[in-house]
């Protein structure tokens, strides 16, 4: 389930399901949107969440849409378990965004930061 916070309400308001479940993955809104990155299959069968792919894929849900969109893949490739930070700029398209922190060993703490461009 996907749900929006109005802050000038207070009030949630659901949206549609992402295409796919996904767990580990980042969310942020940008520019009114509500964007999902990276995030890897949830774990099932026994299988452990160490094993699960990451994903690079990026969906994007604008208000009063009745579906995620596909937009190209992470340009600096598949992530989980990172936070997204929409950055305040108009020189894209489509918007940019911080992601700090990468999937590491268990107890191990990142630093690391990309800048991600969601128009390339």
């Amino acid at each position: 389930e996907v749900w929006r916070l109005d802050l000038a309400k207070l009030e949630w308001t659901r949206m549609p399901n992402l295409t796919h479940d996904r767990q580990a993955h980042a969310c942020c809104a940008l520019r009114g949107d509500v964007v999902v990155l990276g995030g890897m299959p949830p774990a099932t069968g026994g299988h452990d969440e160490l094993e699960a792919q990451e994903t690079a894929s990026i969906l994007q849900c604008s208000a009063g849409q009745n579906a995620f969109r596909l937009l190209p893949p992470l340009s600096c490739g598949p992530r989980a378990s990172v936070v997204a930070i929409a950055i305040d700029e108009m020189q894209s398209d489509q918007g940019q965004i911080i992601l700090i922190g990468e999937r590491g060993a268990v107890g191990e703490a990142s630093t690391a930061m990309r800048k991600v461009d969601l128009a390339t």
